[in-house]
């Protein structure tokens, strides 16, 4: 039996758990899912221009400017489109938290991004083999924080009255 909408409220469940996950209205986690195809696209393009094709930044550092862009489009779709969030966005409850989660998973895909680095110059890959190890790291570590951005974004969007789960096709 599914939960009711108002019983997943991760400000009043501060043991959330994935069982609690997947329990979610699925259109929710679809559309979270979707944008975190989009903005992960999105940076992988400009990861690839800024390293591989410009030849602008190193590997790190064009990782982590890749990254930083993506963050207002994930903003953006996420609060609108997720959490049926509309209006003015209220910066001390959900642009700084937003940010700050984001930044926390940035710097575990920058470290990636290193590690992957070093590994490619250790076994003395070319530069397009480097991309792609770059970029697979880069893309698993983000993979692998996916559900707890999921959880921190729930927290700061549900933060001011909307219950998790609701969404703009319910008409709030």
């Amino acid at each position: 039996m599914p939960l009711n909408r108002s019983e997943v409220n991760v400000n009043s469940d501060p043991h959330l758990s994935i069982s609690h996950l997947l329990r979610m209205p699925r259109g929710q986690f679809v559309r979270y899912v979707l944008i975190g195809l989009v903005t992960t696209i999105f940076s992988v393009v400009i990861l690839v221009i800024l390293y591989d094709w410009l030849r602008y930044l190193d590997a790190v550092s064009a990782n982590f400017v890749a990254g930083v862009a993506g963050i207002p489009l994930s903003y953006a779709l996420n609060r609108r489109w997720v959490w049926g969030r509309v209006g003015k966005s209220h910066l001390a409850s959900e642009v700084v938290p937003f940010w700050v989660a984001s930044i926390i998973a940035l710097i575990f895909a920058v470290l990636a991004a290193q590690a992957a680095r070093a590994l490619g110059d250790h076994y003395g890959f070319g530069r397009g083999t480097r991309t792609l190890l770059i970029l697979g790291f880069s893309v698993l570590f983000n993979v692998a924080l996916f559900v707890g951005k999921y959880f921190a974004y729930s927290r700061i969007f549900s933060a001011r009255g909307l219950p998790l789960g609701e969404s703009v096709a319910s008409g709030r």
